[in-house]
């Protein structure tokens, strides 16, 4: 499982060096008068995600899980106003206190003693948002909106059980590997709202997020529907 992270993290890294390569030729053809960096900003993006899963895009019955995101991104100009922005990025999300049904079935064993327990998700995502700069803002610092649709690849999932043992009520945690209980595919919808401000030949964008889920995650038959829903904070860095 930490392999796979790690992998996941090296192969973004890779990414974001070959996307970085290819920006410093953008701007080097723009010196020659092409102009195409004006067009085009690609860069690195991270941030940190408060999770909850929900029996829609908003119902909470879990409580918030905090996790992460970084990847890469990029946004090109159709407009002087409008961009489509692409992004592919790792991140962690899920839920915390999730009811104890919803991942054992009724009368299993593993609900012995089970006081509480959590749901961390791994996904690569890949939104293809549209950013709109709002009227008015001009010069190095323009307001945005952001918005559009995310593919999700489930990586895998993992259940943390914290027990009460014993006379003496000692708690004990465990790991349950719940990857085929989750659907490996997700489909969400993103909005949120920002700013780009440019530094030198640098671009920094500041966001935040709700990325709302908008499939069911859940894979086995008779059991209860749920998404994930995630509030983000992101910054990134662009050439």
């Amino acid at each position: 499982m930490k392999k796979l992270t790690m992998l996941s993290i090296k192969l973004i890294a890779v990414g974001v060096i070959i996307l970085s390569m290819n920006a410093k030729t953008l701007a080097q053809s723009d010196n020659a008068g092409n102009g195409l960096v004006s067009n085009m900003t690609i860069g690195v993006k991270a941030g940190f995600n408060y999770g909850f899963l929900a029996e829609d895009y908003k119902s909470r019955f879990t409580d918030y899980r905090p996790g992460y995101m970084i990847g890469i991104a990029a946004s090109y100009y159709i407009l002087d106003w409008i961009a489509i922005s692409p992004e592919v990025y790792y991140m962690e999300h899920g839920g915390n206190n999730l009811p104890h049904t919803l991942m054992y079935a009724p009368g299993s064993a593993a609900l012995i003693d089970l006081e509480q327990i959590d749901l961390e998700i791994r996904t690569i995502d890949i939104p293809v948002l549209a950013t709109i700069h709002i009227p008015g803002a001009s010069g190095d610092f323009q307001l945005k909106v952001v918005a559009g649709p995310s593919f999700g690849y489930t990586m895998n999932a993992t259940g943390i059980n914290t027990r009460i043992i014993g006379f003496n009520e000692t708690k004990s945690y465990t790991k349950t590997d719940f990857t085929d209980v989750i659907d490996y595919w997700e489909y969400t919808a993103t909005v949120g709202a920002g700013f780009n401000l440019k530094i030198s030949s640098l671009v920094l964008s500041v966001e935040g997020r709700y990325r709302a889920g908008m499939s069911n995650l859940h894979t086995r038959d008779n059991s209860e529907n749920f998404r994930s829903n995630t509030y983000m904070l992101t910054v990134g860095i662009g050439l």
